[in-house]
């Protein structure tokens, strides 16, 4: 007999102080995650954001939900992200995940969305018929440098078996390839391009620029919310818990930055753009800008690339792939890409405008992970 148990929002902070939490060899949901649910401004105390399967006292399945809203006919509408779905592999086919989606969906009433997703999780989600496709993003990804150690190992056995050659194999070859970049110049001065720490108010004027075309309107403060309270960390304390946590927590090399572009000329802001490198991997959450500004936002992700000698890039705006494309990169090959955004027949049928509002790469969990 299988029990599910539900803890909301306003319930974290104390669940992860449980005894009951503490016990768990596999973790629900990582401090990380319980930090930035806490602090989403999005959240409202009794939103139910974990949900955890359990048969003969013990955990063998989890879901957690991310608290989000969009903007229909200028009225705040709030629903869940479906982020992070878990089953013990001695109890999977038991039909666990259905019955934890089933608990979601009810509780919800059917307002939920989902992106970002393994394809197991999918295809529960396709059974249950309750979802349409609301945006396809099409996009690139462009390889700088060789990674195949990551690249193959997971697509079968014999892969992970040699990943240490081929690990070797990258590393050899990449020592040849990142002498195209021993003398990389720098195409924008700091006065130019800024790192932003705190949305000021030149920033949020800009962006509101951008907004009404946008079906989820992001403000000021849910752009500090993401800088500021990731889901990933390097240091060592998140390092030490990871391997409790199914999801990813730890990086040797994170960066979630939001920078912003210049005229060089009128020194007026002409682009902001959020930039994510995870361990020798770029993409770009989100992105605003004049068409000046699309052209000196490509130039300095093609010398951050250099740079940091990172291993790709992946890209969702069009107008940015465009102008990467023509800029003679020093990329080795590209591969189609594709992002969808499925909602709930519910949601949509209460909010037919959605499919007709932009979505940016960044929206959903994707920003966090």
């Amino acid at each position: 007999m299988i029990s599910i148990q539900i803890i909301t929002l306003e319930n974290l902070a104390d669940f992860v102080k449980s005894d009951l939490y503490l016990s768990f060899t596999d973790k629900p949901i990582s401090l990380l995650r319980v930090t930035s649910y806490i602090h989403n401004p999005n959240g409202k105390p009794n939103d139910i954001v974990l949900y955890m399967a359990f048969k003969d006292g013990i955990l063998v399945g989890y879901r957690t939900i991310l608290s989000d809203a969009f903007i229909s006919d200028d009225k705040k509408v709030f629903f869940g992200w479906l982020s992070g779905n878990w089953v013990h592999p001695e109890y999977r086919r038991q039909n666990i995940s259905t019955l934890l989606f089933n608990g979601v969906f009810k509780d919800w009433q059917g307002q939920l969305m989902y992106t970002n997703y393994a394809e197991a999780s999918k295809a529960v989600y396709d059974k249950t018929t309750h979802f349409l496709s609301l945006k396809k993003l099409q996009g690139f990804r462009y390889y700088q440098r060789m990674s195949l150690a990551e690249l193959l190992a997971p697509k079968a056995l014999f892969f992970k078996k040699i990943k240490p050659v081929l690990s070797f194999g990258d590393w050899i070859l990449n020592g040849f390839l990142d002498l195209r970049f021993t003398k990389t110049k720098t195409v924008l001065n700091n006065k130019d391009l800024q790192k932003i720490t705190s949305i000021e108010t030149d920033v949020s004027t800009f962006l509101t620029t951008f907004k009404s075309d946008e079906l989820f309107q992001r403000n000021t403060e849910i752009y500090q919310w993401i800088q500021h309270y990731p889901w990933i960390k390097t240091d060592k304390d998140t390092q030490s818990k990871a391997d409790a946590y199914y999801f990813s927590s730890f990086a040797e090399v994170f960066d979630n930055s939001f920078y912003k572009i210049l005229n060089p000329k009128t020194k007026a802001i002409i682009a902001v753009i959020n930039i994510q490198i995870k361990d020798k991997k770029m993409k770009i959450p989100y992105l605003y800008a004049t068409e000046n500004g699309y052209n000196l936002a490509s130039n300095f992700i093609l010398d951050l690339c250099k740079k940091q000698r990172l291993n790709y890039i992946t890209i969702y705006d069009s107008k940015l792939n465009g102008l990467i494309q023509k800029s003679n990169p020093p990329f080795l090959f590209k591969k189609t890409f594709e992002q969808q955004f499925f909602v709930s027949k519910t949601l949509l049928n209460n909010n037919t405008t959605m499919p007709f509002k932009n979505i940016q790469t960044g929206d959903g969990d994707g920003v966090f992970s």
